[in-house]
């Protein structure tokens, strides 16, 4: 959970809390403050079915993709042109049924879907290397 969204849950939480606590002191006051903990925690929820959108409308993602990689770099092609980067550009990865997610922050990733692999010992080798080159995120 990153920052923003930690900071929403509990400013969230906490106007909801006073709000519902204030209800019989002074009703306009606890309903405003209902109603702030309510759209923080309903930010929450939005962000996620907008990064989920914008990831899946990505133009990249709706072509082939092709990696090649040695263990000093990774390079990927989609219809969204060419990288070449080295690994120790990325910090984590995590290993998902049907992708690889390459982090370069918490929060930013490069996707490698394992249908770019022509071949199941090079998803594998492919794996082998990532695992040596980067921690499992957390």
């Amino acid at each position: 959970m990153g920052l923003g969204t930690a900071s929403n849950v509990t400013i969230g939480i906490l106007a909801l809390a006073i709000g519902i606590g204030l209800w019989f002191i002074s009703w306009v006051v606890a309903l405003a403050l209902i109603t702030l903990g309510c759209a923080l925690l309903g930010l929450i929820g939005l962000r996620q079915v907008i990064w989920r959108r914008a990831f899946w409308d990505a133009r990249k993602y709706h072509g082939e993709i092709f990696v090649t990689f040695s263990s000093d770099r990774i390079h990927v092609e989609s219809l969204e042109g060419e990288s070449n980067l080295k690994w120790g550009f990325f910090s984590a990865y995590l290993d998902t049924p049907k992708y690889i997610l390459l982090y370069t922050t918490k929060r930013d990733f490069s996707v490698i879907p394992k249908s770019a692999f022509d071949e199941p010992q090079a998803e594998e080798a492919f794996r082998l290397l990532v695992t040596s080159k980067l921690p499992l995120i957390e």
